[in-house]
């Protein structure tokens, strides 16, 4: 049974790029990479032609100008990417 996720999920949104990170396709990597960080631009501006006003669900953003984490529940143990050999 595969799990269902939401297409604003990061899993969904990064998997082009996760799959060539992984199957060391640094191309593909690029491209869509390159694919996900132009659709952010176009719903941006999209949003700010609309006058809506966004804020981030999970993150307040810090004084110095950085973002941080709104952490909610058990935390989550720091994973390696792991990348098989070639």
């Amino acid at each position: 049974m595969q799990a269902e996720f939401a297409q604003t999920e990061s899993l969904v949104i990064w998997k082009g790029a996760m799959e060539g990170i992984t199957r060391r396709d640094w191309e593909m990597a690029r491209r869509s990479k390159h694919e996900v960080e132009e659709r952010q631009r176009a719903v941006a501006k999209q949003r700010r032609k609309e006058g809506i006003v966004w804020a981030p669900k999970h993150f307040v953003e810090a004084e110095d100008g950085y973002w941080e984490w709104l952490h909610k529940g058990k935390p989550v143990p720091p994973s390696p990417l792991v990348v098989p050999p070639s």
